[in-house]
C-alpha cells in the first residue's frame, strides 16, 4: 500500500512511533516486524495501519486498502496516518464502519485495492465516495477508544462492534430533497437507506426543487444549513451565474 522503498522506511518508523504513543493511553499494539508492515496486533485483534503524505496541492491524502486482506486478517479496524507539515494526523475506523464504506469506493483493476481519498475542508475531514456525497469522518480523528482493552478481549471486541454502527450512522449524513405526502417524507430521488434504520432528521422548507435529479443531488450535497433560503428555486443563478429573473 505504501509503494516505494523510501515511503516504506519512512512510514515504518512513524507507525512504530505512533503505536508507542498509544501505550500512554493504555492501548497496546505491536507492528509487524517486516519493514513496511501494514498490520499490527493488539490484545483484542489485528488492526490495519496505513500512512500517506499530503498531496502537494495540500489537504488531500490517498490510501489503498485490499478488502480481501482486511477480511482474511479478521481485522477489527484501520488507522490512517496523514502527514500534514510537521504533524501526523490519525484517524481510527472500526471494521464495521470501514467494511460498509469499501464497496462504495473506486478500485484499482490490477491490485484490487480500494482507494480511500481523504480530503480536508476547513475543520472537516471527508472521504470522497464516487457518485455520492462525501462521508464526514471528522469524528474519527484521534478516535481509537475502540482499541482500549478492558481485560476481557472478547468483551472489548463485542463492545467495539456494538459502538461502531452508532459512529457510522452519525458520520454518514445524507442530504436529499423530499416531499411530504400523507404526513410522510418521500425522497425525490433514490437514497441509500435501509428499512428499519433510525434517522435524526433536520428538515428545511424550500419553495421548490431543481427539476433534474443530478442538479438536486449537487444542491443537496451542500447541506441545508449551507444554502441560501431561495437556493433551490434559483439554483441557476447561484450555481451557474445566470441572470436573475
Amino acid at each position: 500500500m505504501e509503494r516505494t522503498s523510501g515511503r516504506v522506511d519512512k512510514w515504518h518508523e512513524k507507525k512504530c512511533e505512533y503505536l508507542a504513543g498509544l501505550a500512554d493511553r493504555g492501548i497496546s499494539a505491536t507492528l509487524g516486524s517486516r519493514r513496511g508492515a501494514r498490520w499490527a496486533s493488539t490484545p483484542i485483534g489485528v488492526i490495519g495501519i496505513l500512512g500517506a503524505s499530503e498531496h502537494p496541492a495540500g489537504n488531500h491524502w490517498w490510501f489503498g486498502v485490499r478488502e480481501n486482506e482486511f477480511r482474511e486478517h479478521q481485522a477489527i479496524g484501520l488507522i490512517l496516518l496523514c502527514e500534514s507539515g510537521h504533524d501526523v494526523l490519525d484517524f481510527g475506523l472500526t471494521a464495521d464502519r470501514l467494511l460498509e464504506l469499501l464497496p462504495r469506493l473506486g478500485a484499482d483493476r490490477r491490485s484490487g485495492e480500494r482507494k480511500l481519498n481523504l480530503v480536508r475542508r476547513g475543520e472537516r475531514y471527508l472521504l470522497q465516495i464516487p457518485g455520492e456525497s462525501p462521508v464526514d469522518v471528522t469524528d474519527a480523528r484521534h478516535e481509537v477508544e475502540w482499541l482500549a482493552g478492558s481485560g476481557d478481549p472478547a468483551a472489548s471486541a463485542t463492545s467495539a462492534r456494538h459502538r461502531s454502527p452508532q459512529v457510522s450512522a452519525a458520520a454518514e449524513t445524507r442530504h436529499f430533497f423530499a416531499q411530504v405526502k400523507g404526513g410522510v417524507l418521500k425522497p425525490l430521488d433514490p437514497v441509500d437507506l435501509q428499512d428499519g434504520e433510525i434517522l435524526l432528521v433536520e428538515a428545511r422548507r424550500v419553495a421548490t426543487a431543481p427539476g433534474h435529479a443530478s442538479v438536486r443531488r449537487i444542491v443537496a450535497a451542500g447541506g441545508p444549513s449551507a444554502l441560501p433560503r431561495d437556493f433551490a428555486a434559483r439554483h441557476d443563478v447561484y450555481a451557474h451565474g445566470a441572470s436573475p429573473r
